[in-house]
């Protein structure tokens, strides 16, 4: 007889090996020479090799013609005789997609006699959810990764970049949002629950097909652990978009397209952030992420802009797993309907120690902001304001008149 090995708990991207055995053989057999072939499912597995180290094959010579119809021709042949039971060969396979695959055996010679007890084997592979770096752990490395891949990123340019390999999509998509008919959606949702996972908070991911037993309970009872009821409040307010949660919110991603008049985001007390903003923010993606719901009425996130003029803008985002678009009308911050830039005058400009005032009818509260949109100066002036303090690079000035605000970027040399 001839035996192909089952291994009945392989994880999706390992390399697993399956061993041909067969039962004793002996002397008087004198078989010196075997044949077969081996067929396997090329969307589940892929053929990587084959050893005789330890088997009772390891002297002799063996020849393999892999087919790209997922068939394996193997012949062997020896000087002396095979005696005795225990592997023939050890085929290597790497696990590319989960499910099941048989390693079918077919047309068996020993010698020339042929074999007709072929017992073929069974790989059944499954997703190790979470586990985005393929190391056999959840951590929070891979909430890292994955909060990162959620707007943009490319996190692992050397191992796998983007795109990604399909299965390392599929284990960072823990949130189940995956239907037949739609991508794969990496969030910032994601990466919570993976970052949660991690540090024991939950036990099971929503992707996983079949939960442990001692949540069955939660999901029969009303809907699963994860549905969490969340929302985002957002105001503009000051020259801000600002984002305060409501309800359970621990994953929320945000992308602005052309928006070239928003300043960098400000984030709240949060600990765990990403964003992929190009330097024209035409290009603007932002995600933040916790392990508890973030408390309600405090900005999560703020994003500082500049507008002359008022107009709208469109916001896409994820809140939690559920995503909506959401379009702010913007006002005016330089208050050019009630006062006349032109009557005040900001110079030098590029500037190195101090920056003159004219056309200002009285002082004035002056703040300068870094391109984070944090306060770095502020003062009350009328005529001239040092700043030989500061690092050379960009700032926004922004003066606060009784007819209205005026506001100019600065740069300092």
């Amino acid at each position: 007889t001839l035996t192909a090995q089952s291994l009945p708990n392989a994880s999706v991207l390992r390399t697993v090996e399956i061993a041909i055995s067969t039962n004793k053989l002996l002397a008087d057999d004198n078989v010196i020479a075997y044949q077969f072939n081996a067929s396997y499912d090329t969307t589940k597995l892929a053929y990587l090799g084959a050893t005789t180290e330890g088997c009772i094959t390891e002297t002799g010579s063996t020849d393999i013609n892999s087919q790209t119809n997922g068939q394996l021709a193997i012949s062997y042949m020896t000087s002396e005789a095979l005696t005795g039971a225990g592997d023939l060969i050890k085929l290597q396979f790497k696990v590319i997609a989960s499910g099941s695959s048989d390693i079918t055996l077919t047309d068996a010679f020993l010698n020339t006699t042929e074999v007709t007890e072929l017992t073929a084997g069974t790989v059944t592979a499954f997703y190790n959810y979470g586990d985005v770096d393929a190391n056999d752990h959840v951590q929070a490395y891979d909430a890292a990764i994955t909060l990162q891949m959620s707007v943009g990123l490319n996190p692992l340019p050397e191992l796998d970049p983007t795109p990604w390999e399909n299965w390392r999509s599929v284990v960072a998509d823990v949130d189940n949002t995956m239907t037949p008919n739609t991508a794969i959606d990496i969030t910032a949702y994601d990466a919570s629950l993976i970052l949660q996972y991690s540090t024991g908070n939950i036990s099971y991911f929503p992707a996983h097909p079949e939960p442990p037993e001692e949540v069955i309970e939660d999901i029969t009872g009303g809907g699963t652990v994860f549905e969490k009821k969340a929302g985002i409040n957002v105001q503009v307010e000051k020259g801000k978009i600002i984002f305060y949660p409501t309800g359970e919110l621990m994953g929320l991603n945000i992308s602005i397209a052309e928006q070239e008049l928003l300043n960098n985001p400000i984030y709240g007390n949060i600990s765990y952030f990403a964003e992929n903003i190009n330097a024209e923010k035409k290009d603007y993606k932002i995600g933040v992420c916790s392990t508890k719901a973030f408390a309600e009425n405090e900005a999560v996130v703020s994003i500082p802009y500049r507008s002359e003029t008022e107009q709208s803008i469109t916001l896409e985002i994820t809140v939690n797993s559920v995503k909506q678009t959401i379009t702010v009308l913007l006002s005016s911050t330089t208050g050019l309907n009630k006062l006349n830039k032109n009557s005040v005058r900001i110079f030098p400009n590029p500037v190195q120690d101090r920056l003159q005032f004219s056309g200002l009818s009285q002082a004035s509260r002056v703040t300068l902001y870094n391109l984070r949109g944090e306060p770095i100066k502020q003062a009350t002036v009328q005529y001239e304001l040092g700043i030989s303090e500061l690092p050379k690079g960009i700032y926004i000035l922004k003066i606060e008149t009784e007819n209205g605000t005026i506001s100019k970027q600065i740069i300092k040399q």
